[in-house]
This record gives structure tokens, sequence and C-alpha cells, in this order.
């Protein structure tokens, strides 16, 4: 028997789905790479990395305080643990964030992340000299699960605008760490001496608000 050959109607609908389907992908692949609102997840993305890196890299600023004013009979290995356990908790629970970006979105992470660690700096600010165990729970254990809780969600977010260029917008994310790393030492530095230890955290909590 020979084979039916396919109607022209048939065909015309064949090529009217194969050319809705090439512009839904053609779409899909530019809505993907770049624009407008992309890059200004990657500055947003680069603000969230200079708050909380920035916050986390200046702990050696903070240790040393400990050490020679805030926590002097503490030993150094002792007050060493809170920055440790701000990079634990921050990377142990990179997966658990992920997945609560994935349910509520990042709005809502970032919301929580943000006012937590404001909240974990004010708290901070009014620590009495030599108690370590204030200090451990609020900068250790508080401000490093609200700090986790926005890290992974900000790089997450900026690999869904791109494609070809994602190791670019990722890579101008991660320069956000560096340069939290370098601005607040050289604020905390500058404050210190002038306004002391609590008004310094208060102006901090300010500028990440």
């Amino acid at each position: 028997m020979s084979e039916k050959l396919p109607s022209n109607d048939e065909r015309r609908a064949s090529e009217s789905t194969t050319d809705s389907t090439t512009d839904a992908e053609s779409c899909e692949l530019k809505g993907s790479e770049g624009g407008c609102a992309a890059w200004l997840t990657v500055a947003g993305s680069v603000l969230v990395y200079y708050a909380s890196f920035g916050i986390m890299n200046s702990f050696g600023f903070f240790q040393n305080y400990y050490t020679s004013e805030f926590l002097q009979n503490t030993p150094t290995s002792t007050i060493s643990f809170i920055g440790t356990l701000q990079m634990a908790l921050m990377n142990s629970l990179a997966a658990v964030s992920g997945a609560l970006c994935d349910r509520y979105g990042v709005k809502y992470l970032y919301l929580g992340s943000g006012t937590g660690t404001i909240i974990a700096l004010l708290m901070l600010s009014l620590a009495q000299p030599g108690q370590f165990w204030q200090i451990f729970l609020i900068q250790g254990l508080l401000m490093g699960l609200t700090i986790a809780f926005g890290v992974q969600p900000a790089l997450t977010v900026v690999g869904q605008h791109f494609k070809e260029r994602r190791a670019l917008a990722m890579g101008i994310v991660s320069t956000g760490s560096a340069l939290g790393g370098i601005g607040f030492p050289l604020m905390f530095e500058r404050l210190l001496p002038t306004v002391g230890f609590a008004n310094t955290l208060r102006l901090t909590a300010l500028k990440i608000a």
C-alpha cells in the first residue's frame, strides 16, 4: 500500500508549530542573556556580597579589638572560633538556603537576611565587655545564620539571567566580597577612635540598611 502524503493543511500546521517553537526558543535565549534587569540583578548581588562578606572578612579587625580591649581574659583561639562559626554556617547552610530560594523566591530571603544582619549588629553594640557568650551567640551564631541565607541566593539568581556570560556575571558578583573586605575595616578604623565600638556597629547597621 502506498503511504498517504500529508495534506496542505497539515503541512502548514506543522510549519507554523515549528516556527512558533523556534521563536519561543529565541525569546527564551534572548531573555536569559543579559538586559537591563539582569545587570541590575548583578549590581544588587554585588551589594549583598559587599555587606555580607564585608562583615565576615572584617573579623580580623574584630578579633584584634576583642583580644586587646573587649575580651582580654578570653584566649585568642577561643575568640577566633566566632569567625570560624560564621564561615561554617554560611557554607553548611548553602543547600538549605538554595532550597528556600526555589520555594519562596529570593525576595523573602534577602529581606530576612538583611533584617537579621542589621538586628545582629544592633544587638552586638549592646554586648558587655568580657561577656564572650554574648559575642559568640550574636556575632557567631545569629549573624552567621542570617548571612548564610543571603549569600547563596545572591549568586544563584544571577545565574538565571545569563547563559554565555554567566561566568563573567558571577565573577563580578564575587568582587563585592573583596570590596567589602577592604571597605568595612577602613570604616571601622576611622570610626572606632572617635565614636566608640558601640556606635561604630550602629553606623555599620545603618550603612547596610
